[in-house]
């Protein structure tokens, strides 16, 4: 690959589970704990909260709360209007991108 070009953007898979597996998957995932030596990525707390209200996750953010409960789309990592990010542990990270790819000029950071 030429210095300077991006990588491919990841697309989502065609063969994610149903919601109600996500939701008991992810779940688990939100629930780990920084540790030193693991990796985490960020991620746009709004699109966290969107795919929070669509798989029936419970939110303490009141602003998101009116989110719709349509499927989220391609991850993204930066807004130029977001103040608020959230932190994805590598496993979680990794499996959410599986399912719903990186928007297209979004790099995991």
């Amino acid at each position: 690959m030429e210095a300077g070009a991006s990588l491919p953007t990841p697309l989502p898979s065609s063969n994610s589970p149903e919601p109600t597996t996500q939701k008991g998957i992810v779940e688990q995932l939100l629930d780990r704990k920084l540790s030193e030596g693991d990796f985490w990525y960020v991620v746009v707390a709004e699109w966290l909260e969107h795919l929070k209200k669509y798989l029936g996750i419970a939110t303490t953010r009141k602003y998101y709360q009116n989110k719709t409960a349509s499927p989220p789309g391609p991850i993204y990592t930066r807004r130029d209007y977001a103040h608020t990010v959230d932190f994805l542990h590598e496993d979680a990270w990794r499996m959410l991108v599986s399912w719903y790819g990186l928007a297209e000029g979004h790099k995991p950071m």
